[in-house]
């Protein structure tokens, strides 16, 4: 099958780990015999032809386009994107449209209607419907009520866990959705020595939602009850004031490491070394980092209520918490600090999940079944 991925969002050479889940899915797909290309749109970039770049035996192209005044409401976009895209499209069976602008997924699927190619959309998150307008919630509704006609108008819509595809029909009820997980790099991610202090590490972007307030507190109520305690904090964000302020005043800030943004294969050797990998993320569609750290045999600990709960069964191959409650945390941390046999259990159950099921090998294969199925 000829498949055109297209994401505003993408790894490149100058960002090699960027969104780095889409170049692993299409690379899995070409690992099973499938030629797999990239359409990237580019806002404020060359509009008059299209840009072919190449990045780890995928062929890129670039398309620009700009936006009008009025595009948030009417998709309006300027220059010849559409008439680019069209042509670009006919060499291909399948468009799977990941990270975009509703203007431009609009644009992009009338150009495969044109040409004749079915189009699936790809939700990575949980805000299918609102885009995280709390600042706005009328813009939001208004968004969310022109999103339907969007999402009605493709051949089928590809959500990351069931999580994600019940966000799906809180809108369409009847729409025609599929979930695909997201996979794991097991030659990448793989079991090491751990760390010679007890480790508790958390790789997230530093915003509220990943649930770093509650991990610090619950991180306290650890090393209050065990002193030779590390949490190392990787990635980068709005937050990192308040949490380097957070850490002082809980008196855990030379207990605490951050490291600000890591290569993709130091954060596998981060996990690797972990002895907790705890993210209490609250509005999480999956996580592929749990996926990660259970393939280096680390438990994970997550919340209830989100992606992630579809894959960890609490207590067997991790845990999960209450949203926004650090005591449970904290106390799931002490106790997997003072039995090391049920933590070994653990990880050992976790990346066996892992194998039996979330490679990204398992997320191609289940892929392609949607992009073969009728309606």
């Amino acid at each position: 099958m000829n498949i055109l991925f297209a994401s505003t969002q993408f790894p490149q050479e100058n960002r090699p780990y960027y969104c780095v889940y889409l170049y692993q899915q299409a690379k899995a797909l070409m690992d099973l015999g499938h030629r797999v290309d990239v359409l990237i749109p580019w806002e404020g970039g060359d509009t008059s032809h299209v840009i072919k770049e190449h990045f780890r035996g995928l062929d890129m192209y670039r398309i620009g386009f700009t936006r009008t005044k009025a595009s948030l409401l009417t998709y309006g976009i300027k220059g010849s994107f559409a008439s680019l895209a069209t042509q670009l499209l006919g060499g291909y069976d399948c468009l799977s449209i990941h990270l975009a602008p509703d203007c431009i997924k609009h644009s992009l699927i009338s150009c495969a209607k044109q040409a004749g190619v079915k189009t699936f959309l790809h939700f990575h998150g949980q805000n299918v419907w609102h885009d995280y307008n709390e600042a706005h919630p009328m813009l939001g509704k208004v968004l969310a009520w022109r999103r339907k006609f969007l999402l009605q108008s493709v051949d089928g819509l590809i959500g990351v866990s069931q999580k994600v595809c019940d966000r799906i029909r809180e809108g369409l009820p009847h729409t025609n959705s599929h979930v695909v997980y997201n996979g794991v790099d097991p030659d990448l991610f793989v079991p090491g020595e751990k760390a010679n202090v007890f480790t508790v590490s958390i790789v997230a972007n530093l915003i509220p939602i990943k649930g770093h307030l509650p991990l610090f507190h619950a991180f306290s109520y650890l090393k209050n009850i065990h002193s030779d305690v590390q949490l190392v904090v990787v990635g980068t964000g709005p937050m990192e004031g308040t949490l380097k302020t957070l850490a002082v005043e809980l008196g855990i800030e030379k207990q605490t490491v951050f490291t600000g943004a890591m290569d993709y294969p130091k954060v596998a050797n981060c996990l690797s070394r972990s002895h907790v990998f705890a993210m209490p993320s609250y509005f999480e569609a999956l996580g592929c980092v749990y996926l990660e750290a259970m393939a280096c045999g680390t438990p994970v600990v997550g919340c209830a209520g989100q992606g992630i709960e579809e894959i960890i069964f609490s207590g067997e191959n991790g845990y999960l918490v209450k949203p926004q409650e650090s005591k449970e945390l904290g106390e799931r941390l002490c106790y997997l600090y003072e039995y090391p046999e049920k933590r070994e259990q653990m990880g050992r159950a976790g990346r066996k999940t892992v194998f039996n099921g979330y490679t990204w090998k398992h997320s191609a294969q289940s892929l392609f079944q949607v992009y073969q199925s009728k309606q």
